[in-house]
């Protein structure tokens, strides 16, 4: 939902007819000469690729949701978690306090195929404008020298760049850049870290 809300207009010209379904009246109609407008206004795609998610369906199908805009997952109609359909976790997990980040390194190529195999074609080329991981544990860490060993962090970040390019020489997605942040923040004394 949240994907042909913000990227369909700008790639197509238009909300994709999905969204159209869902959302009715409530969604505003572009004119002719305003789609012609918006249409590959952009220069790139960009994706905050983090995390991977399970989705499933919502209680009483697909079709009743989103016909019934009283219904608890209505508009999105869909739900997610960070499990796999046997109960295991969908990847390591990092730090407690960002509880929905877990490594998933093969959900970002699987992602970029679907955006511009799927979604929109039309995507000249994506960036990669966000991706990072917060070791387990690092708020009670106390020297520069834990900071230093993120092994967890090292191995996200490989993993992540081994599946972009897999994407890029494999499903020939055009991805034009990518941008790691380090969650890493502490404080402790007088060292203060920050990546």
């Amino acid at each position: 939902m949240l994907l042909g809300w913000f990227g369909g207009p700008w790639t197509d010209g238009d909300y994709p007819k999905s969204l159209k379904e869902t959302l009715g009246d409530l969604l505003p109609t572009y004119t002719d000469e305003e789609k012609a407008l918006i249409k590959g206004s952009c220069d790139f795609y960009a994706i905050d690729g983090y995390t991977s998610f399970s989705a499933y369906g919502v209680k009483g199908g697909l079709d009743a949701c989103v016909k019934n805009r009283t219904h608890p997952d209505f508009p999105t109609c869909a739900g997610s978690v960070s499990k796999l359909n046997d109960g295991f976790p969908i990847g390591p997990a990092a730090d407690p306090g960002v509880s929905w980040l877990f490594d998933t390194p093969t959900g970002i190529r699987r992602f970029l195929k679907h955006l511009t195999t799927e979604l929109f074609p039309s995507i000249s080329d994506i960036v990669v404008t966000e991706m990072g991981f917060a070791e387990p544990f690092e708020s009670k860490w106390e020297t520069l020298n834990e900071a230093l060993w993120d092994l967890r962090r090292a191995d996200y970040f490989q993993n992540y760049l081994d599946n972009i390019l897999a994407s890029i020489h494999y499903d020939k997605v055009n991805v034009t850049g990518a941008w790691g942040w380090a969650i890493c923040k502490f404080l402790r004394g007088s060292h203060r870290v920050r990546s």
